[in-house]
């Protein structure tokens, strides 16, 4: 069973498609990685397989699930996702983590074991209580990391993972 099943996606910004898929499957369990230059429509898909842009036309399944506009908010729990520039919000680096959890229902406990870890396993397990607006963009990037993977989702997106990121973190 696919991850993802999309047929004939269409997405635009209000004039000519910036991306028209006629079939995609992307496979659960499996890595996938999206070349192409710029302006190819790489962070649109991202956006379309994160539910944040909704196609102008086709068919979208995930997990065998039809994809319709009446749940996307819960399909988006399932999803981690970090963004080519993250945004970090003010407070320390630990609140940052913990503040997707929060709005999931998680409780305070449950939350702050599952953010302390997230930091662990990116390496930042020392700047939790950091400013995170302190922090250098590749440190950022790795809150953005630490954010998508503490709630444990389903499927984790990132558009330009590497950037800001030096020669010793890509290690």
């Amino acid at each position: 069973m696919p991850a993802y099943r999309l047929d004939h996606i269409v997405c635009s910004y209000g004039g000519p498609p910036v991306l028209s898929i006629d079939r995609l499957d992307i496979r659960q369990g499996k890595v996938t990685a999206l070349i192409g230059p710029n302006g190819a429509g790489k962070s649109t898909l991202l956006q379309v397989l994160a539910f944040i842009l909704r196609p102008a036309m086709g068919r979208m399944a995930f997990f065998d699930r039809p994809v319709n506009g009446r749940d996307l908010i819960s399909l988006r729990r399932r999803i981690g996702w970090v963004a080519q520039s993250p945004y970090l919000l003010s407070g320390s680096v630990l609140e940052n983590i913990e503040l997707g959890l929060k709005l999931q229902g998680i409780g305070s406990a449950a939350r702050r074991a599952r953010a302390r870890q997230a930091l662990q396993d990116v390496g930042l397990g020392a700047l939790a209580q950091r400013p995170a607006r302190e922090l250098s963009s590749g440190e950022g990037q790795k809150v953005a990391l630490a954010r998508a993977l503490a709630p444990e989702p389903d499927v984790l997106l990132f558009d330009e993972p590497f950037a800001f990121l030096d020669q010793s973190s890509l290690a």
